[in-house]
């Protein structure tokens, strides 16, 4: 629970992160190859964290009922 203006810098905050995340990812992903990528655990670990974070920012992106948030 919050003022409504955090509420929107956070949200914003998490897109930016989310997409700053992102292209971490593809830079590394770009540096080496795909299996040198998929060999580490914490690329594994980090390739998952930013999917679920994409997910995250697609759900809130997409317009749609407000009552219906998870949280």
């Amino acid at each position: 629970p919050g003022s409504p203006q955090w509420q929107v810098v956070s949200d914003y905050l998490n897109v930016a992160f989310c997409l700053y995340f992102t292209l971490e990812l593809l830079v590394k992903l770009l540096a080496s190859s795909i299996k040198a990528f998929a060999r580490d655990r914490m690329n594994q670990f980090d390739a998952l964290v930013v999917a679920a974070s994409l997910v995250e920012v697609v759900m809130f992106l997409v317009p749609g009922d407000e009552t219906s948030e998870c949280l």
